[in-house]
């Protein structure tokens, strides 16, 4: 998801992520639900703390499409399971 830096520091984000994670839990019967971003984009991982997803960094994904030492590169996972308001916030 991607908003425009106009309407940036609003919430768009995290209310659209909150409504994806709640639809994905209640109406597909997701088990877990897992994002991603790179360690560089701080705003992107607030808004996955904000809804109750923990930092694994055991769980780091390397993009191959980048060369070794990008700054893009060493994503981290973020996720939580579970039904929703167990382990997460909405």
């Amino acid at each position: 998801m991607e908003t425009g830096s106009g309407h940036w520091g609003q919430g768009l984000a995290t209310e659209g992520a909150r409504a994806i994670a709640r639809h994905g839990f209640e109406k597909l019967g997701l088990n877990e639900l897992v994002s991603f971003t790179v360690p560089t984009n701080t705003k992107s991982r607030r808004v996955m703390e904000k809804l109750g997803m923990a930092l694994d960094p055991s769980d780091g994904l390397e993009d191959p499409r980048l060369p070794e030492g990008h700054p893009c590169g060493g994503m981290y996972c973020i996720g939580f399971g579970g039904r929703v308001g167990a382990t997460s916030k909405f």
